[in-house]
Parts: C-alpha cells; structure tokens; sequence
C-alpha cells in the first residue's frame, strides 16, 4: 500500500474530480424516497407464515429491495443534474457498463488486500469485548433467519440481497451521493478560510506585468503555469481557474436546473480524506442501528467503509466498490450458510 500511495497526497494526483452541485437537500431527499419505499415493501410483504421469524425476513427483504429500487432511481435522477460530467463518466457518479471489467478486477484485488485486514479487526474487536465482559451483541435478524436453515427460496433471495441489491444501491447512495458532496463540501469551506486568510496584495505586485500563457494574448496569474501543466496531464486538483468541463445554462446541453457553474474548488487530499472517513463512520454507524445495536460491527465496517471510499476516490468507478462489497457481503452469508459463524458484518 505504501508503495501505492495509499497514504501520500500523489495517490490522488490523477482522481477525477468529479465537479457537483450538490446539496444537503439531495441527500435528505434520497434517503426520504428510500424510506418511502420501505414502506411501501412492507405493505407488499406476503401474509404471515407458520413461522413468524421466517415472515419477519421476508418482510425485511421485501422492504429493503423496495426502498433501494425507489432509492437508485431517486439518485440517478439526481446525478444526472447535479454533476456537470455524464453520469457514466469518471467525473460524473462513475457507474457505466462499459468499465465494469476493470471494476470488477480492480473490487477483486482491494477485497483481497482489505481482507486480513479486516479478520486482524474482527479479532481484536472480539478479544476486547470479551475482555470488558461485554454482553454477547445481538445478531442482525436476516442472519439468524439464515443460520436456521431456512428454505431454498429464501436463501437464494437474501443472497441476491447481499450481492446485488445492497451493493449497487448503498455505493451508489454512501459513495457516490453522499461522499461526493462531502468533498466537494469540504473543498468549499477550504477555499472560503483560504480566502479570509490571504493577506490583501501589496501595491508592487499588483503593478507586475501579468505572465504571458501558452496562448498568446492570455494572461496568466502566476500559479497558472503549473495549473496549466496538471490540466495538460488530466490532473485539475492544481486549479483555481475555470473547470474545462464547467458549463453554463445557455450551451444546450446544460443539465435542467442549471443556471451557472462557477470555476470548483480546488479538491485537495485532505478533502477526500476527510469526506471518506465521515462517509465510512456514517456508513458503519447505519449498519450497526439496522443490526439491532451490534456494536462489535462497528470497527470492522468502519475500516469497510474506509477502503470502499478510497476505493472509489482514486478510480472514481462504482462498478470496482459494488464488487468490493458484494465480495464482502457474500463470504459473510456463506460463513453463516454453511459454517454457521457468525462474523461481524452483514449483508
């Protein structure tokens, strides 16, 4: 990993910056339509059975995959507006069929890297919890359901849950909404503190001849020759002129909504970083609620979380965090299939 990057500022040199204007609103509004589908799967739910606990599965299942159907269609939509690159495209959400190969190797390869990671975790979460004397956490109920051998039809629904329906729909929401706007969020309020900070320019420098750009006739500032050359090599975190793909509302390809995007804020490490960590504590925080309080899942969906945003920063492609996660959510419903172990995480 360190010969990767993974933890100096050049492991992002060349991330895509993924321009956006969105806002607090967006994300409350995702997360409203996807409770309005929950509701609606559990009025769908089928009556109860014998079994209440196998009924209570299926109406989770049924609310879930509901309330996420509801909850892609409401981010899609969004994006689509929000981002001034294409939705497909690695400055846009990052989710196109086309770069589903190199996503899915690439989800591959980090799984592998995070996973002994994520055991040496497990371990030491259990370890401390059994040396506090903690009382043994609850067990997220889908995985209960699942560890009693339920029948063949619920076990082929819960996985299609796990691997399909719970990766896209939560990468797209964590990740690709959430994450998204909290970088850019953050590079926002950098350059507003930036801008407080700067002292005024003195009387000298303001009557220096302006440096003349690759172009004649431009002018250039005098940092605009490095900025010129990241842009030249793909590389726009330099910026602090006009974004090449800002738009305004009279070229007609503007999204709807769109009046003016102003030149972005330049995206720094510490932007990401910060937006991926509070993602990943939101993440696990979520998860851990939806497991009935499990507070030993807590640590290692949190450090999940960590490497499905860094994933997803460096790449800016949902398809390599979708698999990531389907990878991980799939050996869990199989240790508790066919070994019956209940490790932290669920699907």
């Amino acid at each position: 990993m360190q010969r990767l990057g993974v933890f100096s500022p050049r492991g992002f040199a060349r991330s895509p910056q993924r321009l956006n204007v969105l806002g607090w609103y967006h994300v409350l509004g995702a997360v409203m339509i996807f409770l309005m589908g929950n509701l609606l799967g559990v009025l769908l739910a089928p009556p109860p059975a014998a079994k209440a606990g196998i009924w209570d599965s299926w109406s989770l299942i049924v609310s879930d995959t509901s309330g996420k159907i509801l909850g892609i269609a409401a981010i899609l939509w969004i994006a689509q507006r929000a981002f001034v690159e294409p939705v497909g495209r690695p400055g846009g959400l990052g989710w196109n069929w086309r770069r589903f190969g190199g996503g899915f190797w690439r989800g591959i390869a980090a799984y592998l890297l995070l996973l002994p990671v994520l055991i040496m975790v497990a371990d030491i979460t259990s370890a401390v919890l059994k040396w506090q004397h903690a009382p043994k956490p609850p067990v997220h109920p889908l995985l209960t359901a699942l560890a009693s051998h339920p029948p063949l039809g619920f076990q082929i629904a819960l996985i299609l849950l796990a691997c399909v329906s719970a990766p896209i729909g939560e990468e797209l929401f964590f990740r690709g909404l959430l994450q998204s706007y909290l970088v850019q969020l953050f590079a926002w309020m950098g350059k507003a503190i930036g801008a407080r900070r700067k002292p005024p320019a003195s009387s000298t420098e303001s009557m220096a001849p302006p440096q003349s750009g690759a172009a004649e006739g431009i002018t250039m500032r005098p940092a605009a020759a490095e900025e010129e050359k990241s842009a030249a090599a793909g590389d726009f975190s330099l910026q602090t002129g006009p974004h090449p793909a800002v738009i305004s509302a009279d070229d007609a390809t503007a999204p709807p909504f769109w009046r003016e995007v102003k030149a972005p804020a330049p995206i720094r490490c510490r932007h990401r970083w910060a937006g991926i960590l509070i993602t990943a504590a939101i993440f696990a925080g979520v998860h851990m609620v939806m497991a009935n309080g499990a507070i030993d899942w807590f640590p290692i969906l949190f450090l999940l979380g960590i490497g499905l945003g860094y994933l997803y920063e460096r790449t800016g492609n949902l398809w390599a965090d979708m698999t990531l996660h389907a990878s991980f959510n799939g050996v869990s419903v199989l240790l508790i299939t066919y070994i019956g172990l209940p490790k932290p995480g669920h699907p």
